[in-house]
C-alpha cells in the first residue's frame, strides 16, 4: 500500500498492519485508512455479554482455572479483569484459589446425597 506523509510529503510502500505507520522520513504517524476501514466493521462484545459467556463456560465446565478461563472467552486482560470482579460477585459462582466453580443448588446436593 502506498502511503503519503502529510507533514513531510514523503511516500513509501506500507507492507504492515497496523492502523498507523511511521513515516521513516520525519516520524509523523500516518493513518493507514484501508486497514482502518476493515477492522471498524468488526463488532466487539459488551462485558455483560462476555460475563454471560463466562457463567456459560464455568456452568458448562463445572469447575475452570482463571488462565483456562481467560484463554476460553479471548478477551484482553483488562476486560477479563472486570469480568473476574462482576463474577466474585456472582451467587451462582463460586470463586476459590483462582478457580472459578458452578455453586450446587440445593435440589443438586439432595439428589446426590451430599
Amino acid at each position: 500500500m502506498l502511503l503519503k506523509c502529510s507533514k513531510c510529503g514523503y511516500e513509501w510502500n506500507y507492507k504492515g498492519r497496523c492502523f498507523k505507520a511511521t513515516c521513516p522520513n520525519c516520524g509523523k504517524k500516518v493513518p493507514t485508512t484501508s486497514l482502518a476501514k476493515k477492522r471498524k466493521g468488526v463488532r466487539r462484545s459488551t462485558i455483560a455479554q462476555d460475563v454471560e459467556q463466562a457463567k456459560a463456560i464455568i456452568k458448562q465446565e463445572g469447575r475452570i482455572s482463571e488462565p483456562q478461563l481467560f484463554l476460553k472467552l479471548n478477551v484482553g486482560i483488562n476486560k477479563f479483569y472486570w469480568i473476574k470482579k462482576i463474577l466474585q460477585q456472582d451467587p451462582e459462582i463460586e470463586v476459590e484459589d483462582g478457580t472459578f466453580s458452578a455453586k450446587k443448588k440445593l435440589s443438586e446436593v439432595v439428589e446426590r446425597g451430599g
